[in-house]
Order: structure tokens, then sequence, then C-alpha cells
């Protein structure tokens, strides 16, 4: 296993998580979160009956019974006929067994201590995640919702970050259903960012400004898609062509504070929105990440939300050098055509159609 550390930029809060001076570059993470390079077996680790490929399961939901039960391999016995199963890592971005070297000053560095699982979302090879039933995504969902809650229960867990990728043209990844969970020892800038705005926000307005925003956008020209406890729309700013988002109605900062009834509305506006995006794009690689407070004490607290990055350009010089974006589509006309799609998607899944 790799070890990473974590470094920060000379100057500003930007961290990258680099392999260490004595690490092999050729087992370092490449983003599959399987561990098994190209050059290994071509079968899919993810798929049933190839569980011994990767590491045993911590969780895999079973349904026995006509109820779900969460079980785990015990000694080489793996559980058979899961709806999803959870495992950590053999390709992490960070390691409990990360070395101790610290550095201060203008070379800061420390260990890039962490846990990676990934979560396998279907057993189907072919169910992808715009595709997947409701009942499949809300099964996703609880386990997720499992596993941070215990993740937040570990020593120096003090953000659980939730990712997904989806797309043949995704670098060196599993086309299989699978979502990352990577926690780290220190907030992440992008989401401390977000918090402090959120901070002055509420001392200068006195109201939540995503809950503001959820206000602003219902029923307007960059609203997608609207659900009793969620709304998804394609931001004013976008970074990326036809980036939406996923905001909870209710004012809620954890993920783990969802509630069974929510997770069912989650997945539902899951299932529309990645359908009809994929419908609309011609099935599009993109990035999916949950944005969320951590749950362990501290000052910062953000109203959680997805947010959808699909990858159909590239960023050029501009970008990269002085991180304006250059958007060659608007997010009114990206609405427009985003609407209908994840309309005839909802009510695909929904049985309406």
């Amino acid at each position: 296993m790799a070890l990473s550390e974590l470094r920060r930029d000379y100057l500003i809060e930007r961290f990258v998580v680099v392999p260490t001076e004595d690490g092999n570059s050729d087992h370092a993470y490449n983003g599959n979160g399987n561990g098994h390079s190209r050059k290994h077996s071509k079968a899919c680790v993810y798929c049933p009956g190839n569980e011994h490929l990767t590491s045993p399961a911590v969780l895999a939901m079973v349904q026995r019974n006509g109820m779900y039960q969460m079980l785990s391999d015990v000694e080489g016995n793996y559980v058979k006929d899961w709806s999803v199963r959870v495992f950590p890592s053999t390709d992490p971005a960070v390691s409990t067994a990360s070395n101790t070297s610290f550095g201060d000053g203008p070379l800061y560095k420390e260990p890039a201590y962490g846990f990676h699982y990934v979560v396998v979302a279907a057993p189907d090879h072919k169910q992808k995640l715009s595709n997947m039933s409701i009942d499949q995504w809300s099964n996703a969902l609880l386990v997720i919702q499992d596993r941070v809650k215990w993740l937040y229960s570990q020593r120096k867990v003090n953000y659980v970050s939730i990712f997904a990728s989806y797309g043949k043209n995704r670098d060196l990844g599993n086309e299989h259903s699978h979502i990352d969970l990577v926690t780290f020892p220190t907030i992440p800038p992008a989401i401390l960012e977000e918090a402090k705005a959120a901070d002055r926000a509420m001392e200068d307005n006195g109201v939540c400004p995503v809950c503001n925003i959820v206000r602003m956008e219902a029923n307007g020209p960059r609203e997608i898609l609207s659900t009793q406890n969620f709304i998804a729309i394609c931001p004013w700013a976008p970074t990326y062509p036809y980036e939406f988002w996923i905001v909870p109605k209710r004012h809620t900062a954890t993920f783990t504070s969802v509630t069974q009834m929510e997770i069912s509305d989650l997945a539902m506006m899951l299932r529309s929105t990645l359908g009809g995006l994929c419908r609309t794009l011609k099935d599009a690689h993109f990035n999916m990440a949950f944005h969320l407070s951590p749950e362990k004490k501290n000052n910062a607290s953000i109203h959680w939300h997805i947010e959808v990055y699909p990858q159909i350009s590239n960023w050029a010089g501009f970008e990269r050098a002085f991180g304006v974006y250059m958007n060659n589509v608007s997010p009114e006309l990206a609405a427009q055509e985003l609407k209908p799609s994840c309309r005839e998607e909802f009510a695909k899944a929904v049985g309406v159609v």
C-alpha cells in the first residue's frame, strides 16, 4: 500500500495529496478504488462472484425474508446476494498507515491520514448511476449514511467526503457504479470557504444563504426539477457547462440527519436528474460530490447539498492559471435543456410512462 502525504501550497490554502518519496508510483492512487491495475485480470472486481478480489466487506446490505440486513465478510466467508457492498480501498487516496512525518513553514506537510472506502452501489454491472432504480438508490444512500456515522466516530476524522465519477472516459476508473468515501483530518478548503461565506451572509442578512437560494430559484429559469424535499437547479455562476446542484428544501447541515422519507425523495431526485443529464448529453462523463458540514464540533457549517459537474469541456490556461472560469453554456439554457429530460426520467422512474 502506497503512503501519501498532504502538502500545502507555499502561500495559499491549497492542499495536494502526493506519494511519499519512497512511494512506488506503480501503486499510487489511480482513482479506481480497488488497487487492481490494468495489467491484472479484466474481470470486474466489483461484480458478484469476485468478492475475493477486493478487501473484505465491512458492510453488505442483503435482503432476507423481506427485510434488509447489514452484514460483513468474516474470515474468507463472503456475503452473497448483496444489494450494496462496502470495503476498504486497496488503492487508497489516504491511509491510516501513513507515515508520521510533518513539515512546517513554506514546506508544510502532514500525513495523508484517513479512511478510504468504496461503496459498490448495485450488484448489476450494467446498472449505472444514471439508470439505477429508486429503490437501489435508496439502499445505496442508506448504506452511505450508516458508514458516514461510523467514520465520524473514529479518531482523527474531521471530514468525510462523498464523491463519484461516471462514464467510460474516466481515467483508469472502474465502470461498475460505485461511490467513494474518503476522510480527512482537517476540513477541506472548499468546504471551509463555503462555511465562512455562509457565516458572513448569516451575519449580514440573518438567513441561511442556501435557504435563500432555494426560495429565489424555485419556479425560476434555472430550476430543473422539484420534489417535496429537494430542488435541482443550475447555479447562477456555474464552473462547468450543465452543472447542477441538488439542494434540500429543509435547512439541514449534515447528511446523517436526513430522514428515511428524505432518503427516498433524494433517491428519486438523483435517478431523475442524473438520468436526465445523460439523456441530454448522450451519456456524458460527470463527477458528483456531496458538500456537507463536518459533524464534529467546530465552527464550519453549511446547508448540505450535492453538486454534479459534467465533464464535456477541458479547462484552458485561463481557468488553470487565474481561477476564472469560461463557460460556453448559460445556466438558463442548460436548465431549459435539462428540465424536459429530467422530468421524462422522473415519470419513467415512478412508472407514469
